[in-house]
C-alpha cells in the first residue's frame, strides 16, 4: 500500500488524504547521493522518484527528478548546484561602483565624481535570480550658489563644481578681493567675494610760485589745473589726470624763473656756463675732445625771448692732408684721422732719410717732415789694375771683374753689395800671364827667350851639323800655354 491505509470524510466534504495505491514490490535503487550545495527527496524504490534542490544563491543544473527503473537504476544524470551571478555592473557615468562582485547576495555602493550629487539608490544587491535590485542611479552635475556681482564690477564664467568665475571692475575702479573664485566640491566658493572702489591717486601740493586752480583724485573726475605766478613759467604739464592704474598722467609741474631751454649735449664736445637755469644775458662755451675741431660759434647768450643766439656748433673731427708716396717707396696704415700713424717704407736697394714714422695732429697737420728714399749702394772697391769692371753699386747688384789680354785675375770675379754695404767675396788683382820655364834643346840652344804673354818671341838654334825639328819661335799664350812644344836638334 502506498499511502494512508484508513481516510475519513470531513466536515467539509473532503478526504483526509488520497486514496493509496498499490504498488508492485521490487527492488530498490542505489542512494544517488546529494549534490554537492543541494539535496535530495524521495524514496528509492522500484517506480519511486526522487526530488532535487540547491540551497540558497545556487541553481539547478540538470533534471530536477530521477525515477528508479525495473533495472535498479535511476533516469537521467546527477545534476549539480551551481552558484548565481549577477551581470558586471559598469560605472556610472562621472562616477564608480565599490565592491563591484557578481556573487548572489553581494551589495554595490554607488558613488559620484567631485560636484556630482547621486539620483537613485546608492546600493544594489545581487539576488538569487541572477538580478540586480533596483535600478542603474545617475550622477548629476552640482552648481554653487551664485556669489552675485559687485557694483561697478563684472563675472565671467559659470556657476558648475570645478569652474571658477573672473571679476572685473569698470574703468576708474580697483578691485578689492579675490579676482577668481572656484565652485567647489562642497558647493562653497573658494577665496573672498570682491568689491570694486573708486580708484583715488595720490595727494598733490600746491607748486613753489604757483598754486592748483582745479583739482580732482579720483580717476574719471575733473582734471588738475596749475597756475604760475608773474614771472614764472610752468615747466611740465599744465593738467594732469588721475588714472585708472592710481598714478598721475604726469608729474607735477614746477614753476621756474623765466630762461632759456638747457641747450644739447655736445656730441663730441663739452658745454661749459653757467647751470640750470639758464636766466637772461647768460653765455655758454663750447669746446671740442681732442682730434675734433669746433665748427661754428664758441659760445652763445641767452636773450630776452628766451632762446640762444646762433645756432649749435658741431664738433668735427680732425683730418690731416692725404700724404704721397715717396720716390721709390711706399706707406702703410695711410690714414688722414687725428692720431693715426703712417709708416714710410723703400723699395729694396732704397735706405730711407728721415723719420719712418709721422702722426696726424689734433691741428691738422703730420708731425716732422716728409724723409726721402736714397739709393742704398756700397763703396766703389776699385778696379784692379790691367782689369776692368762692370756693374752698379747698389745693394743687392753685383760687380764683374775681368782682366786685359795677358793678365790673369786672383781674387773674386763677381762681388755682390750687400745689406750691410760691405762687399762679398775678396777684392782681385791682374798678374801677368807667364808660361813654364823652358831649357835649351840637347845641340842647341834659346837665342831670344820670354816666359811672359804678349812680350818677345822665344828662338831657337841648334849648333852646326844639326837641324831643328819643331818651331823655331814659340810664343806664351794667355791661357799660360806656350804656341807649341819646344823643337829638338837632329
Amino acid at each position: 500500500l502506498k499511502g494512508s491505509r484508513s481516510i475519513t470524510c470531513q466536515s467539509n466534504g473532503s478526504w483526509s488524504a488520497a486514496s493509496p495505491t498499490c504498488v508492485h514490490l521490487g527492488k530498490n535503487c542505489p542512494d544517488p547521493g546529494r549534490p554537492r550545495n543541494g539535496d535530495v527527496k524521495g524514496l528509492f524504490g522500484f517506480g519511486e522518484k526522487i526530488y532535487y534542490t540547491c540551497d540558497e544563491c545556487y541553481e539547478l543544473k540538470g533534471p530536477a527528478d530521477r525515477q528508479c527503473q525495473a533495472d535498479e537504476k535511476w533516469t537521467g544524470t546527477q545534476p549539480t548546484c551551481e552558484s548565481v551571478k549577477c551581470s558586471f555592473l559598469q560605472n556610472p557615468a562621472n562616477g564608480y561602483v565599490t565592491s563591484n562582485s557578481q556573487q548572489c547576495n553581494n551589495t554595490v555602493q554607488y558613488h559620484c565624481d567631485c560636484g556630482y550629487r547621486l539620483n537613485g539608490s546608492p546600493r544594489r544587491r545581487c539576488q538569487r535570480n541572477g538580478m540586480w535590485t533596483g535600478n542603474e542611479p545617475v550622477c548629476k552635475l552640482k552648481i554653487c550658489q551664485d556669489p552675485g556681482t559687485p557694483r561697478r564690477g563684472s563675472k565671467k564664467g559659470n556657476l558648475q563644481v570645478g569652474q571658477t568665475l573672473y571679476y572685473s571692475c569698470d574703468q576708474c575702479y580697483q578691485l578689492r578681493g579675490s579676482p577668481n573664485r572656484t565652485c567647489q566640491c562642497d558647493l562653497s566658493w573658494s577665496g573672498r567675494q570682491p568689491i570694486c572702489t573708486a580708484v583715488r591717486c595720490s595727494g598733490l601740493r600746491h607748486p613753489t610760485n604757483g598754486r592748483i586752480t582745479e583739482y580732482s583724485r579720483y580717476c574719471g573726475r575733473k582734471q588738475t589745473q596749475f597756475l604760475c605766478y608773474s614771472g614764472y613759467q610752468l615747466r611740465g604739464s599744465r593738467t594732469i589726470t588721475c588714472q585708472s592704474d592710481g598714478s598721475w598722467s604726469a608729474v607735477s609741474p614746477t614753476c621756474v624763473e623765466k630762461s632759456c631751454p638747457e641747450p644739447e649735449s655736445q656730441k663730441n664736445g663739452i658745454v661749459k656756463g653757467l647751470y640750470s637755469p639758464f636766466r637772461i644775458g647768460e653765455k655758454i662755451y663750447y669746446s671740442c675732445d681732442q682730434c675734433y675741431k669746433l665748427i661754428g660759434p664758441a659760445n652763445r647768450q641767452c636773450q630776452a625771448d628766451e632762446r640762444w643766439t646762433a645756432t649749435q656748433p658741431t664738433c668735427e673731427p680732425v683730418t690731416c692732408s692725404l700724404l704721397q708716396y715717396p720716390v721709390n717707396g711706399y706707406l702703410t696704415f695711410n690714414s688722414q684721422q687725428c692720431n693715426s700713424i703712417v709708416q714710410y717704407n723703400c723699395w729694396y736697394g732704397y735706405q730711407l732719410n728721415g723719420s719712418p714714422k709721422r702722426r696726424c695732429q689734433g691741428n691738422g697737420t703730420w708731425t716732422g717732415n716728409e724723409p726721402v728714399c736714397e739709393l742704398n749702394s756700397c763703396q766703389d772697391p776699385g778696379t784692379p789694375w790691367r782689369g776692368n769692371k762692370k756693374g752698379i753699386l747698389q745693394v743687392g747688384k753685383t760687380l764683374h771683374f775681368s782682366c786685359d789680354q795677358c793678365y790673369q785675375l786672383k781674387g773674386s770675379p763677381n762681388r755682390t753689395c750687400q745689406s750691410d754695404h760691405s762687399w762679398s767675396g775678396r777684392q782681385p788683382t791682374c798678374t801677368a800671364v807667364r808660361c813654364s820655364e823652358l831649357h835649351h834643346p840637347t845641340n842647341g840652344r834659346i837665342i831670344a827667350y820670354s816666359r811672359y804673354c804678349g812680350r818677345k818671341q822665344t828662338e831657337f838654334l841648334c849648333y852646326s851639323g844639326y837641324q831643328l825639328r819643331g818651331s823655331r819661335r814659340i810664343t806664351c799664350q794667355s791661357d799660360g800655354s806656350w804656341s807649341a812644344a819646344s823643337p829638338t836638334c837632329v
